[in-house]
């Protein structure tokens, strides 16, 4: 299928409204008086910052810019409150330890209330300080951290290195599971050297340990509260907003934590609410219930960008989503059945299908962040070929049992439905289980993986750190259960491996080896329109889709 005019044209004006946002992103403060501390220069290890692949074994002397600028006259005023809609994803559990404690909206809360120890800097790839001012390794193995002394958790407790510990004791001694376990299984010890340096020593040479820091589930908890109230416990973190209260896949109510370390937000309370029609979202902003939602139908959004009263920005289509095919299931193991699916797709088709007018369609056939470093574009992209299809179906097992396709949120579904209806076209009998986030997360885990065929987002990310969580055995978002030993031994050797060429040419083989098993098909990507009233700024929108939302802020016309 061709893409549109009508998609590329409505993309275009999203992109203009993203550089609007952009251009109000800078170094200078919040508008309230304050401005990002500066911090003290991180060591340099031997062969200096560049030597490491990742960026640097020490990194960066400088803050990102986290704080987009407000207005500064005098007479502005700003909204004290706002309203917000999370994306299509459900909020269940604030826990980042606990398997439903995931997804991308679950994410964005984390960043409002907890603290990781550095940044990424996403134009760059830098690693930035945040609870940790500088760091130093010798050997990508051993690392050693100054934290700040300066930070207090929500309930009064100083920050000290003793919490980086108990985090890394609670992560690791939770049954797993959880995206944050495997993180922080990766290191094999965490020892607090005095009150402000924590030292890490990871079970290999790991030349991207900084990366995960950065991801908000890999945030310190707070282990007494934990203890003193498994639910709420939780919710005590070091950001720059408390959780006022919490209504499992319904709300976040957030107050702004006045005695923050960092840069105060402008905006003194938000509540983000889950509507899951999407009709009543699009009335909900028309009539000034929300201020701003981060997820509307595609029919919807072209009324926005022509009415003066509201904005349009863009996020996301970095990631792919992908049709995942579980191993562990007889009929999916047969590489025949896998080569009839791949043939039988029509991808725009299904991009189109899934996402309307914000369909971004799939250029090659590697399962790869959109701007990763290191994407192999030499992978063919399969073109639809019904008889080829066929051809390899009946040389499959296949004997016209019913084949289940498991998905979750709006666009998946409609995702899941061109597939179905695609692989009828050969004899494929599919039909769809439709879950919510927490059964889905339920079904797809890596310890009790219960579907055939799954539609979900490759959390892949910026660094390519995130194809260890992909297709690593056991890993959480591994839900095609690929364990193949020549995959396995490439992403054990990758994190030891300190010459550039080398991890190039490995991470280019691991994208091969992906696309020859085929049990992971990159289907579409897809943009994703944020609108929001006039005046509003302060979001950073990274292309991974891990929205940084504190600092937002509407100025009242």
């Amino acid at each position: 299928m061709k893409k549109s005019k009508k998609t590329i044209s409505l993309i275009l004006c999203l992109f203009m409204g993203l550089a609007l946002l952009a251009a109000c992103s800078g170094d200078s403060g919040s508008g309230s008086g304050t401005s990002p501390a500066s911090s003290a220069p991180a060591s340099s290890s031997p062969g200096g910052a560049d030597a490491s692949p990742g960026g640097g074994a020490a990194q960066t002397t400088t803050t990102p810019a986290m704080v987009a600028p407000a207005p500064e006259e005098e007479d502005v005023v700003f909204a004290e409150h706002i309203e917000l809609i999370i994306d299509a994803t459900a909020i269940a559990v604030l826990c980042p330890m606990n398997p439903a404690g995931t997804g991308m909206s679950t994410n964005w809360c984390y960043e409002m209330y907890f603290d990781t120890l550095v940044k990424l800097d996403e134009p760059t790839g830098a690693i930035m300080p945040h609870l940790a001012t500088e760091w130093t390794t010798d050997d990508y193995q051993t690392y050693v951290f100054k934290l700040r002394d300066d930070v207090y958790f929500h309930n009064g407790d100083k920050f000290t290195a003793h919490d980086v510990v108990n985090s890394h004791r609670m992560a690791t001694t939770g049954g797993g599971g959880f995206p944050s376990w495997d993180y922080w299984m990766r290191i094999e010890t965490a020892t607090a050297l005095d009150d402000y340096t924590i030292e890490f020593v990871c079970r290999t040479v790991n030349v991207d340990f900084y990366y995960g820091l950065t991801i908000p589930y890999n945030a310190i908890v707070n282990e007494k509260a934990v203890e003193a109230d498994p639910e709420k416990g939780w919710w005590v973190g070091t950001g720059a907003y408390k959780v006022a209260d919490f209504s499992s896949r319904e709300y976040v109510a957030f107050e702004r934590n006045d005695d923050y370390w960092g840069p105060l937000p402008i905006t003194k309370t938000q509540t983000w609410r889950f509507i899951p029609e999407m009709a009543t979202r699009t009335i909900m902003l028309q009539n000034g219930e929300a201020d701003i939602c981060f997820e509307l139908p595609e029919t919807d959004v072209g009324m926005f960008i022509d009415d003066p009263n509201f904005e349009v920005f863009l996020s996301g289509g970095l990631n792919p989503n992908s049709l995942h095919l579980n191993q562990d299931d007889p009929l999916m193991a047969d590489a025949n059945f896998r080569q009839a699916v791949l043939y039988a797709l029509d991808r725009d088709e299904v991009s189109i299908l899934a996402s309307g007018d914000l369909a971004l369609f799939i250029e090659d056939g590697s399962v790869w962040g959109a701007t990763t470093p290191h994407r192999n574009t030499d992978i063919p992209l399969i073109q639809q070929d019904l008889q080829k299809a066929q051809e390899f179906l009946d040389a499959s097992s296949y004997n016209g049992e019913e084949v289940v396709l498991t998905t979750a949120l709006g666009y998946h579904i409609r995702a899941a439905q061109a597939v179905q209806q695609q692989l009828s076209r050969i004899g494929i009998n599919v039909s769809i289980n439709q879950l919510d986030l927490p059964g889905f997360t339920a079904a797809t885990v890596w310890t009790d993986n219960t579907t055939q065929m799954s539609i979900w987002t490759n959390l892949l990310g910026s660094s390519p750190f995130g194809y260890l969580n992909n297709f690593g055995a056991p890993s959480v978002h591994n839900r095609s259960k690929m364990q193949d030993p020549e995959m396995s031994e490439l992403l054990a050797a990758l994190p030891t491996m300190t010459n550039e060429a080398d991890r190039d040419a490995a991470w280019k083989r691991a994208q091969e080896i992906t696309f020859e098993l085929n049990t992971c098909i990159p289907m579409y990507r897809r943009a994703n329109a944020i609108v929001a009233r006039k005046g509003a700024g302060g979001l950073v929108l990274p292309s991974n889709g891990l929205n940084d939302i504190r600092y937002l802020f509407i100025v009242e016309q």
